[in-house]
């Protein structure tokens, strides 16, 4: 008999006897006259097995066949799951691992695992890396999110504890009816738009900097990785990452690892003079150290609304640095190729849409148009 949750409705206590189900061998429901109960059958070596899953009114038809499901399966492996469902139960670091070796790193590219890598060291696996899969629970979720700063970092955060519990559903780590704890966690993040920074706006910024690294509120290295930031168009994960191995000075170059991959950077006067006075750090290999030995700098959010405040600027991201330093290039007439290089960008209507336009902006090309204009005119 083919067994389904109306079919199970239907059932009446009455004479002891089991109703197999056709479309998932070894899982029935047992009748007695009391009452009436999921049970799965199996062997494991040469012992076999019946074990109730529980009443048919307290579980769902669907739970109790995936619970056999998940037995059965535990079975083929030689595991007795109905013993102990957390038996053989691999850690949230376990899965989180294998995941990504198994899946993401052979489909998405090693910046993106990167990437990955890095924000599950710094704001889960601390926090839950340990604990078995099953027993992650919505308040864990909640107090991961909580302890992040930054929206993205908290989406990420989400995303990546979702898709590994979501992972360990599909290799029927978990039960199938299992609730993924992050399932109803939304984060929310603005989409507010890239703008570049007025010269103006530059200048107070980096006396701001400049004075709170002085008086030693800013460190050298988080000081100079937002300058880096700015002279280079780099985006904050690939400065924040740099290497001093990737670094070259005397041949003036640097290499940084972004979405696209590797590319080369020439190192301008400027850049030179920032990567010269940034104190080396034994034992790190990262070219702006963090707090942690041998780690790079984490966040840069808190002080640079600081360095901001004190500049008496409007507040502006990490990722507008890259937006001002693309914008005043080509502004200055570099060529939009050459400026998506520097960039690395895949797609030129990507780097294009970089050139910000502010009334400022706006006002001087409608005063260069009417020059322009005039002066034909006037031929």
């Amino acid at each position: 008999m083919k067994l389904s949750q109306r079919t199970v409705d239907a059932l009446k206590p009455g004479e002891r006897k089991t109703i197999w189900d056709d479309a998932l061998k070894g899982f029935g429901v047992a009748l007695s006259e009391n009452k009436i109960s999921y049970v799965v059958d199996f062997r494991l070596g040469s012992r076999r097995r019946r074990v109730v899953l529980g009443s048919t009114q307290v579980k769902t038809f669907a739970e109790a066949r995936d619970e056999a499901r998940d037995i059965l399966a535990q079975a083929r492996k030689g595991v007795d799951a109905s013993e102990n469902p957390r038996a053989g139960m691999p850690t949230f670091g376990d899965v989180w691992n294998k995941m990504l070796d198994e899946v993401d790193r052979p489909k998405l590219s090693p910046a993106t695992i990167k990437d990955y890598e890095d924000r599950a060291k710094r704001l889960i696996l601390p926090k839950i890396g340990k604990k078995l899969i099953g027993d992650i629970a919505p308040a864990d979720v909640d107090k991961i999110v909580a302890a992040i700063t930054g929206e993205r970092n908290r989406a990420y955060a989400v995303v990546l504890i979702k898709k590994t519990i979501n992972h360990a559903i599909r290799a029927r780590i978990l039960p199938v009816a299992h609730r993924n704890p992050a399932a109803d966690m939304k984060v929310k993040r603005s989409r507010k738009a890239g703008r570049a920074l007025e010269i103006e706006e530059i200048q107070a910024f980096g006396k701001a900097l400049a004075d709170m690294e002085r008086e030693g509120k800013v460190s050298p290295w988080l000081a100079n990785l937002l300058r880096l930031s700015l002279v280079c168009g780099l985006r904050p994960g690939e400065v924040r990452t740099l290497k001093w191995a990737n670094v070259n000075i005397p041949r003036r170059k640097m290499i940084v690892v972004g979405k696209t991959g590797e590319r080369e950077i020439h190192l301008t006067d400027a850049a030179v003079d920032i990567l010269t006075a940034t104190p080396r750090v034994q034992g790190c290999e990262y070219v702006f150290a963090g707090r942690r030995f041998g780690e790079p700098i984490v966040a840069v959010h808190k002080a640079l609304g600081l360095v901001q405040a004190r500049a008496g600027i409007e507040r502006f991201r990490p990722y507008d640095l890259r937006h001002s330093a693309a914008t005043g290039a080509l502004t200055l007439g570099a060529d939009v190729r050459a400026v998506q290089a520097l960039l690395g960008h895949a797609d030129l209507q990507t780097t294009a849409g970089y050139l910000h336009a502010s009334d400022k902006r706006r006002k001087a090309a409608a005063e260069s148009a009417a020059r322009f204009g005039k002066a034909v005119l006037n031929d």
